[in-house]
């Protein structure tokens, strides 16, 4: 007869250390997600303010043109001025005088219909026979 040897009942392992694990692992990868989607937000809303910046400055900069402009034009206007020529004009001695009325052309045509009847001309004369 043979005496079987019946080798050791192995210790029944309990799913509890498995579950727990399984359990840590999840929250940590969750902890993960949600703090590598909060860095995702505050790199987010520092791109917007970083845009924002650069608008302002732009704004800034655009509004200092155009009150440099205003500035340049109503310089321009007050040189221009008839009271301003005439003083400059006794100033530098030039001897300009005043226009008389003979000098001036009047034009009573308007200047679109002179510029639209030279624009068609042309192609109207290369039609013709």
């Amino acid at each position: 007869m043979k005496i079987s040897r019946t080798q050791p009942a192995q210790p029944v392992q309990s799913a509890r250390p498995a579950f727990i694990s399984q359990i840590l692992i999840w929250s940590l990868l969750l902890i993960g997600i949600a703090g590598g989607s909060g860095v995702a937000v505050i790199w987010q809303r520092q791109l917007i303010v970083q845009a924002a910046n650069r608008i302002k400055t732009l704004e800034n900069n655009l509004a200092e043109v155009e009150r440099r402009q205003t500035e340049i034009t109503s310089e321009l206007a007050a040189e221009q001025s008839l009271d301003t020529l005439l003083r400059r004009n006794a100033a530098f001695n030039l001897g300009l005088v005043p226009i008389r009325e003979q000098q001036l052309v009047r034009v009573n045509i308007s200047p679109e219909r002179t510029l639209a009847i030279k624009r068609n001309a042309e192609p109207l004369a290369a039609v013709a026979p």
